[in-house]
């Protein structure tokens, strides 16, 4: 979730964005709650907890791309480019562990890749229509769904940490 943060902080260098006080101090805000989750300078934490830091960047690099290019193409061929792009690039990590998956595992991620296009294009077109930095904030509330999923599907029950920076960063 710490794209959001980046992403707003790319939006008012590079997309020229306005961001008021009360943005900053929610951006300081989230960022105090990604601190409370990770817990630097403790045990818990190993230096394999910033890769998804380094994918949240890429995250957010892509949304300011995005973006820019929505000023002169529309929001299906962008997402037909992002999805092409990112296809692309993720068909190199088939050379390290391909497995050929099952039939149903062929459905779920047939199901997994339509689901994530049709969110793309309304993202997509969310973005079109607003700034960036107004719209990533709303990006806060699938913190809650993914540790709804994580208990329902997985049995991962979030330690208090983890539900306290949440609730900072919400």
């Amino acid at each position: 979730f710490a794209s959001i943060m980046i992403t707003t902080i790319l939006a008012i260098y590079l997309l020229k964005e306005k961001v008021g006080l009360r943005r900053w101090i929610a951006i300081l805000i989230g960022f105090f709650g990604i601190l409370i989750i990770l817990r630097p300078g403790t045990n818990f934490f190993n230096v394999n907890m910033l890769l998804p830091l380094f994918g949240a960047a890429a995250l957010s690099i892509a949304i300011i791309i995005m973006k820019s290019v929505l000023k002169f193409d529309t929001p299906p061929t962008c997402s037909f480019y992002m999805h092409i792009l990112v296809s692309i690039i993720m068909t190199i990590t088939l050379f390290f562990s391909f497995i050929i998956p099952s039939l149903t595992d062929l459905l779920l991620l047939f199901f997994m890749g339509f689901m994530g296009g049709v969110a793309q294009i309304l993202a997509t077109n969310a973005y079109k229509l607003s700034d960036v930095s107004l719209l990533s904030p709303i990006d806060y509330s699938s913190i809650l769904w993914a540790i709804t999923f994580g208990i329902i599907f997985f049995s991962d029950y979030p330690d208090l940490y983890v539900i306290i920076g949440s609730l900072v960063i919400v």
